[in-house]
């Protein structure tokens, strides 16, 4: 089974993806972005493939404008180097890129322009995947749109539409079932009238559930049949619900022990899982730690979190310890106390700061002055960040 995030590296450098506005789409600018976008998803890929992480969402934005006449770029040609360069290490290493367009691509849409224009972005979504040489396994994911108070014609619009898109859009196109409209019953409907591969959303099939009950595995079982030889293994979302947050909102981080009870009616089917979580690969590191049942990888998670999890609360840092000590893979209690301690003030910052530093190797040929400035300096730059994000500096500090 392969697991993957979608659309950003946490704490993971030279990964960040670009985009602009209108406003500064110029040739060059987007030239300027395409090539620092190329860039940023090799680093992202090469990062996966060390944590052992195989799928990988890419943004729309990858290509700025790629369906929109102000991007008048050859980009499929200008950058075959960089194109080959990426399909080189998916194929290499048995990776699986995706795409998700956003909430304006409506093929059922009542407007005649917007189903013309959601035509072409997919297109554009089609041709990047194209552009990579990417086979059938490699997808990006739709759901069906609105209801417009008639769901029935709403699904025949749909149908309709999707008729008619081309090959290379059939080629890498499936369907999700959602929170709000469009039921796992729906989506396999419309599958069957499509011809198009189902993906199943575990979230949504909770906030909005068929009529009939079955158990997810049984539900997969159903999406399973939709998929062909060609389509390769098919893809389940994964995500937990955000506490206190609107229905349907993704959770900051995956709750271990969740996951946990939730994987074990999934794990032995013919499936690969997409987390979708705010923490992105933070969480696919946790479960994949938590699967291989290596003490190894969990001292290696530490290695990162420790002075992060100090400066938060030396407290827990200490029962961690403590736990790693006494127990071979306490996998639950180390995340959860993890997870709990991300939640209180930092209160340690600076204690960590220097403590952290002086767990750094010096080098033999500084002098004492210079040690101090550059301690100095450390912990100036920690301190100006006051709530900063973990991720974006502590796990690059560790790395």
């Amino acid at each position: 089974m392969k697991f993957g995030y979608a659309g950003i590296a946490r704490g993971v450098v030279n990964t960040k993806f670009k985009h602009c506005t209108q406003k500064y789409a110029t040739k060059e600018k987007l030239e300027e972005i395409i090539q620092a976008n190329f860039n940023a998803l090799y680093n992202v890929l090469i990062y996966n493939v060390e944590h052992h992480i195989q799928m990988f969402r890419l943004s729309s934005d990858f290509i700025p404008f790629a369906s929109h006449p102000l991007n008048t770029l050859d980009w499929q040609n200008q950058y075959q180097e960089e194109f080959d360069k990426i399909h080189g290490i998916v194929i290499a290493k048995g990776l699986r890129l995706s795409m998700h367009p956003g909430q304006y691509v409506v093929l059922n849409s009542l407007s005649i322009d917007v189903v013309e224009r959601s035509i072409l972005e997919l297109q554009a979504h089609a041709d990047l995947l194209e552009a990579f040489k990417l086979d059938a396994t490699h997808k990006m994911v739709l759901h069906i749109g609105g209801v417009y108070q008639d769901k029935e014609k709403a699904i025949e619009r749909f149908i309709s539409v999707v008729k008619r898109c081309s090959s290379t859009i059939h080629k890498h196109l499936v369907i999700e079932n959602d929170d709000r409209y469009f039921n796992i019953e729906d989506i396999l409907y419309i599958s069957r009238m499509s011809n198009i591969p189902v993906v199943f959303d575990l979230l949504h099939h909770r906030l909005n559930p068929a009529s009939i009950f079955k158990s997810d595995n049984e539900w997969i079982s159903e999406c399973l049949k939709t998929w062909k030889e060609q389509d390769g293994v098919m893809k389940v979302h994964y995500s937990q619900q955000a506490v206190g947050k609107r229905a349907g909102a993704h959770s900051d981080t995956i709750n271990l022990l969740q996951f946990h009870h939730e994987f074990k009616s999934i794990k032995d089917l013919p499936i690969d899982l997409m987390l979708e979580v705010k923490d992105k690969n933070l969480s696919v590191n946790k479960v994949i730690t938590y699967l291989s049942q290596n003490r190894t990888k969990l001292l290696n998670e530490w290695n990162k979190y420790h002075w992060l999890i100090y400066e938060h609360s030396k407290r827990t840092s200490l029962f961690i310890e403590n736990e790693l000590k006494v127990r071979e893979f306490p996998i639950f209690s180390f995340y959860q106390y993890i997870d709990d301690a991300l939640k209180k003030e930092i209160c340690y910052q600076e204690e960590a700061a220097i403590l952290k530093w002086n767990e750094v190797p010096l080098n033999k040929e500084m002098n004492i002055k210079r040690i101090n400035q550059f301690k100095k300096s450390l912990l100036e730059e920690l301190l100006k960040q006051k709530e900063y994000e973990f991720v974006d500096y502590y796990l690059t500090l560790s790395t």
